[in-house]
Formats: C-alpha cells, structure tokens, sequence
C-alpha cells in the first residue's frame, strides 16, 4: 500500500506501551524528528497504544490523516510542521 511513496514507515515493533501524552510526544519525536512525512500504520494497538494517545502526538507534530481502516488495522498519512508553522497554528 505504501511502497515506493518515498514516505517512511513508523516501526515500534520492540516498543513497550505508551504511560501517557508525554511518553508518545517522545516516541514520536524519537522516530519522526527530521522526516518530513510518513505512512503510520497501527495494528494490535493495545500492545503500544491502549489509551489512544499516538494519533494525537501525532497530530501535535503535524498533519495526520487516516487513509485506510480495516478490521484491527488503521493507515495513516502524516505530514511534519516545522516549529514555526506549529507556533503559527496556536
């Protein structure tokens, strides 16, 4: 699905459960930082994100669009801000 779009995917493979907003501010700090856009895609969410607190530290870092849901599986696209356009949007 994302193959060849030049985006990076976002690997939490060996990553233990996000505690809370600030926990998933640094993971997604910690991958995303530098890279202009990428496809997230979020499966068996309760072993990272059982609170539902990813997609908005993603949000916080950028624009983050679900592309495609299915059956325990959601794709999204997401584009990074720079800090002057997130100081801009406040």
């Amino acid at each position: 699905f994302y193959a060849g779009t030049g985006a990076t995917v976002l690997d939490a493979g060996d990553t233990g459960t996000l505690a809370d907003a600030t926990a998933a501010d640094a993971f997604v700090a910690a991958r995303l930082d530098g890279t202009p856009r990428a496809w997230v895609v979020l499966a068996r969410e309760w072993h990272l994100d059982p609170r539902g607190l990813l997609v908005p530290a993603l949000s916080r870092r950028g624009h983050v669009r679900l592309v495609r849901e299915l059956p325990g599986v959601r794709v999204f696209a997401w584009v990074g801000t720079t800090n002057a356009e997130r100081d801009n949007e406040r």
